[in-house]
């Protein structure tokens, strides 16, 4: 699972508020300022993560290695359940700070959540196969982190807002793939360009030509993106020589940050409006979002009341994160001490 703007773990090095381990077991497996998240719905969340046999196996081959299940019959892996449940800590604690300083998703904010929740597990074909019940949870988990967000941001990310933005320039969240050669001066750029117009391929003459060591070998292709990625990555000379180039013209020469160029676009395709979202979402909040969150996120923490049922953990910090800490497995003597003779 991931969130590109969410809390995975609550992110402090300070000190904790009223923060400590249940002393029984009881019926809940977390509280959260009084706000209980109780046994059955852990096991519950847990079911239905495990209902998707894709996720389950995403995430045990993923680089991390979880194991979902536990080695009895019906069981989970305690690291496994203390991760979700740690998760489940910040979300709870994220949506308890919404509400403090904004409204609950309404269903237009459910919709603009929809594609980062998918996003979220791994696509929009992993996600269908989860229950309707846990894909309306996932989707208002990420509408509660959009909109912190964008409250501490003091921006809006609502439809009408974002509807306003695409309505505006929608060339911006173009896809846009585009092949270059790179020379050395303006009379190499047009010397390369005289030899397409002569008739000869643009990949052959960037093969031959170009001194681009990441596109030369592919023929100048240099991939695909945004118009602010280019601009980013390659500089504005680039962005603006393909801002309005039809598809399959040349430019005409231009000196970027590393020599002069000639480019072409091979394919721009413009999403529509709801396959702009993820894009118009990240325009609005902007690169810092994360830091904001996390940074208020670590100050709610200074007075929370997290109590954890021990049976699933303790409460630990670990590299100024908060982690909840599955219990130790207990020692081979102990497993066999009541072994039958």
């Amino acid at each position: 699972m991931r969130f590109k703007r969410a809390v995975g773990t609550l992110a402090m090095c300070v000190g904790l508020g009223a923060i400590a381990s249940a002393c029984s077991i009881t019926p809940y497996a977390a509280k959260v300022n009084g706000d209980v998240i109780s046994v059955s719905a852990l096991n519950n969340e847990l079911e239905q993560m495990a209902a998707n046999k894709t996720f389950v196996t995403n995430i045990e081959q993923s680089s991390t290695g979880s194991k979902v299940f536990g080695q009895g019959p019906g069981t989970f892996n305690s690291a496994f359940t203390a991760k979700v449940l740690n998760r489940r800590v910040s979300l709870v604690l994220a949506s308890q700070l919404l509400s403090k300083i904004s409204h609950p998703p309404l269903r237009s904010d459910l919709a603009v959540a929809l594609p980062e929740a998918q996003a979220s597990f791994g696509g929009a074909a992993v996600f269908s196969k989860f229950p309707k019940a846990y894909q309306l949870q996932a989707i208002k988990d990420t509408a509660d982190i959009q909109l912190l967000e964008a409250a501490l941001e003091h921006k809006s990310i609502s439809a009408t807002t974002l509807r306003a933005i695409y309505n505006g320039n929608p060339q911006q969240f173009a896809q846009i793939c585009s092949s270059q050669i790179l020379v050395g001066s303006q009379a190499l750029a047009e010397a390369a360009a005289a030899q397409i117009n002569a008739g000869v391929s643009f990949a052959s003459v960037a093969k031959s030509e170009s001194k681009d060591p990441n596109s030369a070998a592919n023929g100048g292709a240099v991939g695909c993106g945004l118009l602010s990625d280019y601009s980013r990555v390659l500089g504005q000379p680039y962005e603006k020589a393909i801002v309005n180039l039809p598809i399959g013209v040349l430019s005409a020469p231009f000196k970027g940050a590393n020599g002069w160029a000639i480019v072409e676009v091979t394919s721009r395709n413009v999403p529509s409006f709801g396959q702009a979202i993820p894009e118009l979402v990240n325009a609005q909040l902007g690169s810092q979002g994360n830091t904001v969150l996390a940074a208020a996120i670590s100050t709610a923490l200074k007075s929370a009341n997290i109590e954890v049922n021990p049976s699933y953990g303790s409460l630990k910090l670990v590299s100024c994160q908060l982690w909840i800490v599955p219990p130790a497995a207990p020692s081979a003597s102990a497993l066999t001490f009541f072994k039958a003779p």
